[in-house]
């Protein structure tokens, strides 16, 4: 069982990791030409820094298993 929540930990960080990387290339597109409201770009960073966030804990829980199990 730990062997495979720990598979969809990695699995979840990894999708995580790839929704950040779009968002911080439309973040960079919008400092440059913003098209969006200033309210749709607050958001926007909002929700960069709680995927980050999640990055950090999603992260926790992965060396947390590897504790318990080494």
């Amino acid at each position: 069982m730990t062997k495979e929540l720990e598979h969809q930990l990695r699995l979840e960080r990894s999708r995580v990791d790839k929704r950040a990387d779009e968002l911080v290339a439309f973040l960079d597109i919008q400092r440059e030409h913003q098209t969006v409201s200033d309210a749709q770009l607050s958001l926007a960073e909002t929700q960069f820094m709680l995927l980050e966030t999640y990055y950090v804990l999603i992260n926790r829980r992965i060396k947390d298993l590897k504790r318990k199990r080494g």
